[in-house]
């Protein structure tokens, strides 16, 4: 019983030796960003967990991790068998593979529709723009555009409403009278 544990300990070293070393990749660089991430790559295991060890430095989840940057244009994904994208070339040659995601959530549609005004029943339209300090836009006229949005941004300016709202026009002349 001796030997045969003697056996199998040598049987696992040798396993152990060579082919661990063959199976990491070390410092290959991926770039996110403006940042640069050197990493061991162990080939023996999927794209998966690459993207989950790229998750642990960006905190961009897996499943929204996009690594390019492969010979042909390949990307790597979840399955992918890490030991036959040629990531040994890319680290001799210095070359860096792109990482691409966002952090940030994803925003969610909303739940209800967008309604416009324009596109209420007439009877609910005047209900709708009234509220407390909603201003509705302008008409065009012709090119007045421009001057519409103009006038738009200035009725939203606080100290210029309450002074025109308290405004009392002096309906005297410079000779005094009415």
């Amino acid at each position: 019983s001796e030997r045969i544990r003697a056996r199998q300990r040598d049987t696992l070293h040798a396993q152990n030796t060579s082919p661990i070393r063959e199976m990491i990749v070390k410092n290959v660089q991926f770039k996110w960003g403006k940042e640069i991430y050197a990493v061991d790559v162990d080939t023996s295991l999927p794209g998966s967990h690459l993207k989950t060890q790229l998750f642990s430095l960006t905190s961009v989840p897996p499943d929204r991790i996009k690594i390019m940057g492969l010979k042909g244009g390949k990307t790597i994904n979840d399955e992918t068998d890490l030991t036959q994208c040629g990531l040994e070339e890319l680290v001799k040659k210095g070359k860096k593979l792109l990482v691409m995601g966002s952090a940030r959530e994803v925003e969610k549609a909303p739940e209800n529709e967008i309604q416009f005004v324009e596109d209420l029943p007439e009877s609910e339209q005047y209900g709708a723009e009234l509220g407390e300090r909603f201003r509705p836009g302008l008409q065009n006229l012709g090119n007045t555009c421009y001057m519409n949005s103009c006038v738009q941004c200035l009725s939203h300016v606080g100290e210029l409403v309450e002074c025109l709202e308290t405004f009392e026009e002096d309906t005297t002349n410079s000779t005094g009278q009415s």
